[in-house]
């Protein structure tokens, strides 16, 4: 597959990332990317930005590159609850919703992060459901994948996950499975806190390879499908 998009990235906006928004377009660029998704940590993240970055406004293009403008924020309880209110939501053209354990840690309880990730979906301003191979969140993977395909919302196979989040290498797998059997989009992204990580998808790509999954799932494989997605789900032009 030829990427044209990372889907989830970070900027010294987060705090505990190092590179600008010039700086991982720069890196887009280089990887022959037409579009990056821009998501720092919402605001309950230790270091994040406060609510009022996510509503001002950023440029579209920098280095030739679209800025699609997003944010990862944080679950917060078993309630789908997050940490950036609709005024905030409602001014984001990519929202991934990601449990952290400094914002929510249910302490492996099946049930209670199933709960969550249920009613996370049901938000209509929540696209993605970011690094869910994190094995301190264990939930009814069938269940929500379901759930997912039934409100048209995106799985991340998430790169970083496989080197810091214990499980993501087999929880991943399982995840990626069950999105191709029940018909999910995927994305790929890096989650990069460097510019040099940026579209870096090495472990991603190889467990798509290994379990076949089909690139017309993969939204990032291919610019006109990204571009259908957000018409057609968000009414944006990207």
């Amino acid at each position: 597959m030829k990427f044209i998009a990372d889907m989830h990235t970070h900027t010294i906006a987060s705090g505990h990332a190092y590179s600008t928004i010039a700086e991982n377009c720069a890196a887009a660029a280089k990887r022959g990317h037409t579009h990056i998704v821009m998501a720092d940590h919402a605001p309950s993240m230790p270091g994040a930005p406060h609510l009022i970055y996510f509503m001002a406004s950023a440029p579209k293009y920098v280095e030739g590159i679209r800025v699609i403008k997003g944010a990862e924020a944080n679950v917060l309880g078993e309630n789908g609850e997050l940490d950036l209110p609709e005024i905030a939501l409602k001014r984001l053209e990519y929202v991934i919703a990601s449990m952290h354990e400094p914002c929510w840690n249910p302490g492996k309880d099946k049930e209670a992060v199933t709960r969550a990730w249920l009613k996370v979906i049901e938000n209509p301003y929540v696209d993605c459901l970011g690094h869910v191979g994190n094995g301190n969140y264990p939930f009814d993977m069938d269940t929500v994948i379901r759930k997912c395909a039934e409100k048209g919302k995106i799985i991340e196979i998430n790169n970083h996950s496989f080197e810091v989040r214990r499980g993501s290498d087999v929880n991943c797998r399982e995840v990626a499975r069950l999105c191709v059997k029940y018909g999910v989009n995927i994305v790929v992204s890096s989650d990069a806190h460097y510019k040099d990580e940026v579209g870096v998808f090495d472990h991603s790509i190889a467990l798509l390879e290994e379990l076949g999954v089909p690139e017309e799932l993969v939204l990032n494989a291919d610019v006109d499908r990204l571009k259908r997605y957000f018409l057609d789900r968000k009414g944006i032009e990207v």
